[in-house]
């Protein structure tokens, strides 16, 4: 039998979390947030990306060549990070 939390408990523990100091994913320093602003202001440029698959575009069209040739069997794909250095381990953690 599982028993579910009290919902004014998990908010409670969300704040604790956000209150406590923490690691920079990327960095390693302790600037209170997941990611600091040094690592941000370096990493989290925008990049033009592929409509359909996300992944990194070097020109301006909204599809990138694999996608044209054979599209996926869904309509878009969005990503945040790109899976390499930094953003991988960033999701590991």
């Amino acid at each position: 039998m599982f028993l579910r939390p009290a919902p004014w408990l998990l908010q409670g523990w969300a704040r604790l979390c956000q209150a406590l100091p923490s690691e920079c994913g990327i960095c390693g320093r302790w600037p209170m947030q997941r990611v600091c602003g040094d690592c941000l202001a370096r990493w989290a440029g925008t990049q033009p990306r592929c409509r359909r698959c996300a992944l990194p575009l070097a020109g301006g069209a909204p599809e990138c060549g694999a996608c044209l040739r054979t599209p996926p069997a869904f309509d878009a794909a969005w990503a945040a990070v790109d899976y390499g250095y930094p953003g991988r381990r960033c999701s590991r953690n």
